[in-house]
Order: structure tokens, then C-alpha cells, then sequence
């Protein structure tokens, strides 16, 4: 086996090793576990470094002001009640008894400014209300809302995630974010037909504490009162934040370059930091100015203050790429695993979920 090959198993190794069993955290041991690979691969020391720095920084580069502002909006959307206004208007677009459609939609939209467990959180309350009157279980609609959260979570910047992909891969950020809203959606549609199997096999809505576990019982209740929407914005305030800087972002992507006054104008706002920028302003003076201001702000520093360890492992990742690019191990395991027969797509789907794994088996810093 080459020592690059060896190189890359050894590292992954170390890195899972170092997060699951020692105090290192994540970015130091994927930097350590670059050191190896690049090390093993014949890298002169100066080089490897060299590649980690600018991997590090190319990535963040392009996509660190994205992510900032994306963070800065979704707490604008918590604090304000922006994703309760969309939850309500999608339910009474989608009409009755698709209430669970509606919170799929509600998921696949609200995770674009707001990271899926935070929204899940504001949400779940309008889960329970939704279940408690119309005797829908709450299984099935919880599992709804989060799967279309995590959906758009996966594939929709400004989410670190799509984000980081686009940067490392170099693909147009307006692009991906076409096609991750023309496959989400779908995904999202495609999935009820298990998801109302399930919800209706465990069928439970909330009564305090305690669940109810059959519709008969359910017909018994008192229905919940719907809370008061007077405090929560418009459907303008609430949308436009989201839908104006997708538009300015896909605009500027079909319109594309040129010397016209359009495409000089689309070309500066629709640049992607520039559009998830005038969707920060729309939310601060649009959602947010019957917060007070010093309330707002630090609400905003703590978001940003998870944020940097974002940042730093999506930069570590660049680092990885980089060595692995600069030391031409990662075409000797493209031709390895197009050689094997494995089917190609299983492999990052297994990589992305060794991770995850990985992650949920941290200890506590």
C-alpha cells in the first residue's frame, strides 16, 4: 500500500482517537491529523505548513463573512418571532389537515438564516399546539419540522455546511444554492409518505406532561387558544430577509458577467456576501426595532461567539483538503476507491456520517 494511503488511515485514525478519547479539540486534532498525512506522503515540513496555512485561509476567505452574517440574521429571526409568522402562514396556505406539509416548509426555509436546533427549539411549541387541535400526532409533525430543517440545514448556504462545500470545491455559491433548494424541497415532499406511516403508528399528542395515545381521547380535549399574532411581524418582514437575498444571489447567477449597468449592479449585489448582507440590514431594522437595542446586540454576540468554532473547523477542513491536494494523496484514494467497485456516492455519504459519529461521541471540553 502507498505511505499516502497509510498516511490518510493513520490520520483519520488520530483524529478520531484524539477527539473521542483525549481533551484536544476537533480543530487541533484535524490539524495534527493534516501534519500526519502530509508527513506520511513525503511532504517537505515547510510545504506542509505552508499548505495548511493557505488552505485554511483560502476557505475562510471565501465563505467566513457569509457565515457571520448568516448567524447575525438567524438571531434576529429567534429574538423577533419571524419563524413563528412563517410557521402560521404556511399552515394556512397549505390549507387544513396539511399542517404537516406546512411545518416542512416552515423547516425548509427557516434553517436557511437559523441552525436547525435552535429553530427546532423555537418551533416546538407550535408542534404541540398544532397537534393538541387538530389531533395530528406530534411524532409525526415533530419529525416533519426537523427533517425539512435538516435538509436545507445540509444543502442551503448561508449554512456553514453547503457553504463550506462551495468554497472548498469552488463552485459558484448561487448555483449551489439553486440546485440545493430544487432538490430540498422534493426531499422534503417525498419523505411524508413515511412520515405520516410513522406518526400514525405512534400516535401521541400532548396533554401537559403526559401523551395521548388514541384519537378518541384526542376528541375529549379542550383546544388550545391560538396565540396572539399581533406581536409577531409581517409576512414582508419576515420572508424578505431570506427570499431578497436568494433572489439578488440567482439573479446575478443567470444574468451573469458583463458590461452592462444590470449586470454591474447584479454583480455587486448579488455578490453573496454583499446579498446575505442587505438581508442582515432588512432584519435588524425590519425585525428587531421593538427590541432593545442592547438586548438585541448581545443576543448577537452570543450567537457569534458559537460561531468561532464553526469557522475554525471549516477552516481546518480547507487545511486537510490542501494537504491532501498539495501531496497527491487525494487522487491516489480517487483512483483506489474507483478501482475497488465501491459505488462512488457511498463514500463521502460514509465519511459524512463517520463524522457525525465522531462528533456526537466528544466529551464535554
Amino acid at each position: 500500500m502507498d505511505a499516502a494511503l497509510i498516511g490518510i488511515i493513520v490520520g483519520i485514525v488520530a483524529m478520531m482517537g484524539m477527539i473521542i478519547k483525549t481533551r484536544i479539540p476537533v480543530a487541533l486534532a484535524m490539524v495534527l491529523a493534516s501534519i500526519i498525512m502530509g508527513l506520511f506522503a513525503g511532504m517537505a515540513p515547510t510545504a506542509l505548513i505552508d499548505a495548511i496555512k493557505s488552505g485554511f485561509g483560502g476557505v475562510l476567505g471565501g465563505i467566513g463573512l457569509i457565515i457571520a452574517f448568516g448567524v447575525i440574521m438567524g438571531a434576529c429571526f429567534e429574538r423577533s418571532g419571524a419563524a413563528v409568522r412563517m410557521a402560521k402562514t404556511f399552515v394556512k396556505l397549505c390549507g387544513k389537515g396539511r399542517e404537516d406539509i406546512a411545518l416542512g416548509f416552515t423547516g425548509v426555509l427557516v434553517a436557511i438564516p437559523v441552525f436547525c436546533d435552535s429553530a427546532y427549539i423555537i418551533l416546538h411549541s407550535l408542534v404541540r399546539a398544532i397537534s393538541r387541535n387538530t389531533g395530528k400526532s406530534a411524532v409525526g409533525l415533530g419529525v416533519t419540522l426537523a427533517l425539512g430543517l435538516l435538509i436545507t440545514h445540509a444543502l442551503v448556504p448561508p449554512t456553514p455546511g453547503p457553504v463550506a462545500v462551495a468554497g472548498i470545491l469552488e463552485v459558484d455559491l448561487g448555483v449551489y444554492m439553486l440546485w440545493g433548494l430544487i432538490v430540498s424541497v422534493p426531499m422534503m415532499l417525498l419523505s411524508l409518505f413515511y412520515i405520516r406511516k410513522v406518526g400514525n403508528e405512534y400516535y401521541r399528542v400532548p396533554e401537559g406532561q403526559e401523551w395521548i395515545t388514541s384519537q378518541a381521547d384526542w376528541a375529549n380535549l379542550e383546544k388550545v387558544q391560538e396565540a396572539d399574532e399581533k406581536n409577531l411581524p409581517s409576512n414582508f418582514l419576515s420572508f424578505g430577509p431570506i427570499l431578497i437575498p436568494i433572489a439578488l444571489i440567482l439573479a446575478n447567477t443567470l444574468v451573469g458577467e458583463g458590461d452592462s449597468s444590470l449586470q454591474t449592479l447584479l454583480s455587486l449585489i448579488g455578490n453573496p456576501v454583499v446579498a446575505v448582507g442587505i438581508g442582515v440590514l432588512m432584519a435588524l431594522y425590519g425585525l428587531t426595532r421593538h427590541i432593545d437595542r442592547k438586548d438585541m446586540v448581545g443576543s448577537m454576540d452570543d450567537s457569534l461567539a458559537t460561531t468561532g468554532l464553526i469557522l475554525v473547523v471549516t477552516g481546518c477542513g480547507g487545511a486537510m483538503g490542501a494537504v491532501l491536494k498539495a501531496s497527491g494523496a487525494g487522487p491516489q484514494v480517487a483512483e483506489a476507491i474507483a478501482s475497488s467497485g465501491i459505488p462512488p456516492l457511498l463514500v463521502p455519504l460514509a465519511i459524512a456520517s463517520l463524522l457525525r459519529l465522531i462528533q456526537a461521541l466528544q466529551p464535554p471540553q
